[in-house]
């Protein structure tokens, strides 16, 4: 009897370590995208309302950058991130340097002349015309400042490449126009013709030629690129065509007088051949724009003026102000009065362009939600201020002891200083390296408590092109268990043991494009598969789980594929008329592979199921049907019919706003998909019929998932809202953690892992 008690506390103080100390055990494992044959589907219930304090049994800052999805053992949690292990290189710090220098000399110059010029409109002929054109000087300084202090950081240079060429053309053309004085002397000639060379040079260096321009002639993006082209050629050969000479327009050197009349025919004909191109640009734009509202994803610009309750009083009252400068000018006042109109003109063109911005889809689009952080920082920026500040008092006080007019009244910006800022700026913009040397790699946290475990030895490579909707550690990782597996494209992919140390690494798998690298790997028999469609190659392959070594590669270049954003739908291995299958779901074809040998077994071509289609959404399977969904429309295909002679299609769906980059989910004869701009539907899979369709009002990438009662969507906002899991419409919660979400969730054994841009929560079950 001793024996047996003494057994039996044993055993209750096992039971008890185990409980409290070691905590829960799980059941159930989430190993790679989506939990892979999952499909993002859960057993049981999982959590209903929860907020960043509410209900969260765990949080834990993830340090780097990524958007990979957890994947869940029985005792860790694994996600992947992208870690800045040097930020800018020298040359880059060097060449920013020299850029803000030579903003700061065009600063100075601009600002000395403007004062100087000031000093002639006190009063006879043409005082207003003299105010106007030294204000818009200002104004042009003004402008060529905010581009090169904000242009980066508002536009997001990393983004697309046409970004920084835009900003590039903008800036040139807005410093040769300050070295220019009307088409009357030499040097306002050379500027004139120099801004006319703009043009062709911008035409020449257009980036990404065979995604724009070459790709689709007409799209949005190339539109705005024949715009920015045609702006230089129409302010230059306007100037030419100036006949006026008069005395304010002499300057050292050289005498005022007409262009030659055969140069001024010239410049009228590009001027009229560059205002009808860039009306035609204008109206091709506006007729298309139905179809940028449908096609484009992402943050869209919201003005910050949504009315004109805050300029009109300030335009009107500074405009009064104005008036009365202007009539009672005098050397003291009139710079007073170039400064005001120049930073109304600034207000009115701000004002303008907001509201444009409002309006035109892929410009909106273009600028998204700005990051107003100065080029070098803040202290950048108050230097230049200072700069200006000085330069004015300066030439204020020369001005008032100097009463005698200077020699001449045109702009006083040299040639060359303008023209080589224009050209160092440029190659800055475009040419000079800016993407950070990042380490990718894995991070290991503790299922009960998500401390942070280890973080594994990465592979080092730079940035590259990327989306700034994307991130450097995309792709979901996956585990056999003992190994894990996580791949980064064109740096490679990268095997690790469960406690972090570098196994193996295959660097021969690249993938490049405008917008990064998103499909993840899958698993099949100890081979990891990959996909990879892009610039770099379209291939299928696989790799040994135990070496890293290639075992096939099998190309895929006669397939069609995106034109910029390759293909990222993730692959998947399922079984075919007794035969395993790699299913790869192409730009418009659903293919299948043979894991072993990667031979093509069988094609059918799908075609595009919608305009803008980035293959980013993969597929769904409940065995019997494979479906698929675009952004206009979505397909079921028997799985059985697959292999044979027919197009294997069992129904075809009309979707007024499909799917782009989020993945369905399919649970109880029900798919559950969301548009990238928040429209949440449902659809039948016996026969495609949409049930139902809510707006979510906010962006949503990440994939849905569901258990038998729930499902729920992601935004970037941060927002996850619950619906039921039915025929019908029910909202039942709306959850905000204030962070956003990019990452699909992971729900298992009644808890929901949720990755936001900095932290991962573990929200545990409702009760």
């Amino acid at each position: 009897m001793a024996c047996k008690g003494h057994n039996f506390w044993r055993l209750a103080l096992a039971f008890y370590l185990y409980c409290v100390v070691a905590g829960p055990a799980w059941s159930e494992e989430w190993r790679g995208w989506r939990g892979v044959e999952r499909e993002g589907r859960a057993a049981g219930r999982g959590p209903i309302h929860w907020s960043a304090e509410r209900n969260v049994a765990w949080k834990t800052a993830i340090p780097g950058r990524g958007f990979s999805s957890p994947i869940v053992t029985e005792t860790t949690v694994y996600v992947t991130t992208g870690r800045i292990v040097r930020a800018d290189p020298t040359l880059l710090i060097g060449v920013r340097i020299v850029v803000l220098v030579g903003l700061f000399v065009l600063t100075a110059f601009t600002l000395y002349d403007a004062a100087r010029q000031s000093s002639q409109i006190a009063g006879g002929e043409g005082r207003l015309r003299r105010l106007v054109s030294v204000s818009a000087q200002v104004l042009s300084l003004l402008l060529l400042c905010a581009l090169v202090l904000f242009a980066e950081s508002a536009l997001d240079f990393d983004r697309a490449v046409e970004r920084p060429w835009i900003a590039g053309a903008l800036v040139a053309t807005l410093s040769l126009t300050l070295a220019g004085d009307g088409g009357n002397t030499r040097r306002g000639r050379i500027c004139a013709l120099s801004l006319i060379a703009l043009s062709v040079i911008l035409a020449v260096a257009i980036p990404d030629w065979k995604h724009t321009v070459g790709q689709s002639p007409f799209s949005a993006v190339s539109l705005l690129i024949y715009a920015v082209i045609l702006l230089p050629a129409l302010v230059g050969s306007r100037r030419l065509m100036n006949r006026d000479a008069t005395k304010t327009d002499v300057t050292e050197g050289a005498s005022g007088a007409p262009a030659p009349r055969m140069l001024r025919v010239v410049a009228r004909l590009i001027a009229l051949g560059a205002g009808a191109s860039g009306a035609l640009v204008a109206l091709a734009l506006v007729r298309q724009e139905d179809e940028t509202r449908r096609t484009v994803t992402g943050s869209s610009y919201d003005p910050s003026l949504q009315g004109p309750v805050l300029w009109f009083p300030a335009l009107l009252l500074g405009s009064i102000l104005l008036y009365g400068l202007v009539r009672k000018a005098s050397p003291g006042r009139s710079l007073a009065a170039v400064l005001a109109a120049a930073v109304l003109g600034l207000m009115l063109l701000g004002a303008a362009m907001e509201q444009l911005l409002a309006r035109v889809s892929y410009l909106s689009y273009l600028l998204g939600t700005p990051d107003a952080t100065p080029l070098m920082g803040w202290a950048a920026l108050i230097t230049l201020v200072g700069v200006g500040l000085a330069v004015l008092t300066l030439a204020f006080f020369r001005t008032r002891r100097n009463s005698s007019p200077p020699a001449s009244a045109g702009g006083r910006v040299p040639v060359w200083l303008a023209g080589g800022f224009a050209l160092l700026y440029f190659v800055y913009a475009n040419y000079v390296p800016k993407e950070p040397m990042l380490e990718r790699a894995v991070v290991a946290l503790d299922r009960r408590t998500g401390a942070l475990q280890w973080i594994s030895q990465g592979l080092r490579a730079a940035q590259g092109i990327l989306h700034s909707d994307n991130s450097p550690a995309t792709p979901t990782p996956v585990t056999d268990g003992e190994r894990i597996y996580a791949y980064f494209g064109t740096p490679g992919l990268l095997c690790t043991d469960l406690r972090g140390r570098k196994l193996w690494a295959n660097t021969g798998l690249p993938f490049e494009t405008r917008q990064g690298v998103a499909t993840s790997p899958v698993l099949w028999q100890g081979r990891v598969i990959i996909l990879s469609e892009s610039d770099s190659g379209n291939y299928l392959a696989a790799v040994d789980g135990g070496t890293g070594k290639l075992l096939w590669r099998t190309e895929r270049t006669q397939k069609k594929s995106h034109s910029y954003a390759g293909n990222c739908r993730t692959p998947t291995v399922e079984s075919i008329n007794g035969q395993p299958t790699i299913v790869v779901w192409g730009q418009e074809d659903l293919s299948g592979y043979d894991p072993t040998t990667g031979r093509e077994l069988w094609s059918k071509p799908l075609g595009k199921l919608g305009n803008g289609d980035n293959p980013v959404a993969s597929l769904v399977t409940d065995a019997a049907r494979f479906y698929v969904a675009g952004t206009q429309r979505a397909f079921a295909l028997s799985v059985a019919d697959l292999p044979g002679k027919g197009d294997a299609i069992a129904w075809k769906s009309e979707l007024d706003d499909g799917i782009q980059c989020s993945s369905p989910v399919l649970q109880q004869g029900l798919l559950f998909a969301v548009s990238d701009g928040g429209s949440a539907f449902c659809l039948d899979t016996a026969t495609g019929r949409e049930l139902w369709r809510h707006d979510l009002y906010a962006q949503h990438y990440a994939s849905p998932v569901a258990t038998n009662d729930h499902v729920y969507f992601c935004s970037t906002e941060g927002r996850t809202t619950v619906l039921g899991c039915e025929r019908g419409l029910r909202v039942v919660a709306q959850n905000d953690l204030l962070e956003g979400i990019y990452a699909s969730p992971v729900l298992l054994d009644g808890q929901l892992f949720l990755r936001t841009t900095g932290h991962l929560y573990c929200i545990k079950q409702h009760r």
